[in-house]
């Protein structure tokens, strides 16, 4: 992967919005959805009741896992990826 690219998405402070179990490491990224300009990272399950996502830059979750890169080329226009 071009570095640029890596270097230029963990500088990202681009909002997105993660569920609780992404935002405490409990669990891994498994789903990921966009709506416009909006972008969720989920952890994939259904045990979310009444639950407020997180939100934090984009850059944070490139530091975590780079493979999040990939997916922000494929999911150019409106779309989902497990």
């Amino acid at each position: 992967m071009d570095q640029k690219k890596i270097k230029y998405f963990k500088k990202s402070r681009f909002p997105v919005y993660i569920c609780s179990h992404i935002f405490s490491g409990e669990r891994d990224i498994l789903y990921i959805t966009r709506d416009g300009d909006d972008w969720q990272f989920l952890c994939g399950e259904m045990d979310h009741v009444d639950e407020i996502p997180k939100v934090v830059s984009l850059g944070q979750l490139v530091e975590k896992d780079i493979s999040i890169i990939d997916v922000f080329d494929l999911l150019n226009s409106k779309g989902e990826a497990e």
